[in-house]
Formats: C-alpha cells, sequence, structure tokens
C-alpha cells in the first residue's frame, strides 16, 4: 500500500510539470521572468535598481459624486529625490480621448517614498487616474507609469 502511494504521487507530480511546461516555453508567476527560447522579458519592478513600488488607490464617493486619489512611488533604500505626477483624466466621447482635468506632483528628497493625495468633485462621465512615477540617484534615473481602473459616474 505505502509503495503503491508513493509510485502513485511520484507519477501525479509527473503530469503536473508536464502541464506547466511544454516545448521550449516556460511561464511563470508574475514577478518572475518569463522566458520563451532564448529570450527573458522581465515583468516586475526587480527590473528596476531602485524603484520598488508604485500604483494609485481611487477612492469613489457615489453618494456625493467625490474622489480621493492617492498615488504613490516607493523604493529600495533613500533616494536623493522620488517623486510622483498624479493625474486625473475624464474620457471624452466626441473625441476618442482622455482628456486631464486636474493634476499634482510631489517630491521628496533623501527618502525611499512620496506619496500625493488630492479630491475631487465629478460630473457624469468616465475617469481614471493616470500617474508618473520616477526615482533618482546619483546619475540613475528610473521611472515608470500606472493607470486606474476607469470609474463610471452617472
Amino acid at each position: 500500500m505505502k509503495k503503491k502511494s508513493i509510485v502513485l504521487l511520484a507519477l501525479l507530480l509527473c503530469l503536473i510539470s508536464q502541464s506547466f511546461s511544454y516545448a521550449n516555453d516556460i511561464v511563470e508567476l508574475k514577478g518572475i521572468p518569463i522566458r520563451i527560447g532564448d529570450a527573458t522579458i522581465n515583468q516586475s519592478a526587480s527590473a528596476y535598481e531602485y524603484l520598488l513600488d508604485w500604483g494609485n488607490y481611487v477612492d469613489y464617493y457615489s453618494s456625493s459624486k467625490s474622489i480621493v486619489v492617492t498615488s504613490y512611488t516607493r523604493s529600495y533604500t533613500k533616494l536623493d529625490s522620488i517623486y510622483v505626477k498624479a493625474t486625473l483624466q475624464k474620457y471624452d466621447t466626441s473625441q476618442s480621448r482622455w482628456i486631464n482635468i486636474t493634476s499634482g506632483t510631489k517630491t521628496n528628497v533623501n527618502s525611499s517614498y512620496v506619496d500625493y493625495t488630492f479630491s475631487y468633485t465629478l460630473s457624469p462621465g468616465k475617469y481614471r487616474v493616470y500617474s508618473i512615477h520616477k526615482t533618482v540617484k546619483g546619475s540613475i534615473i528610473e521611472s515608470d507609469t500606472s493607470t486606474s481602473d476607469t470609474i463610471q459616474v452617472y
């Protein structure tokens, strides 16, 4: 019975490992590089030397049709400067593009974190937050962007 269980377990492990890898393609979890043949795609903040984490927190209050946005940038260590610029955008259906409504920036020096918070009262339409995140350490400048989910206001 014990020998049969071990054989079944080994067979199950072989089947599982084969179902996640075929030919020369290996797909791995987010945060770990994806290798396809000889190419490697870094898909996470680990591709940066200093830029660790960045994004937006968006709270929408339907009763008052107001939004509170916090955009942030975080580093592994204290930097010469760390920066975030947050822009509230509204979708213009007549032009089929996003229009900047309001924006603000904040820079911290000798810091590993910066955030910028603002609030805004919305009229009906579709909105999102687009942010630029930047770190500076000596001559090394790293930057990336983030975009929130779309918020529909009626």
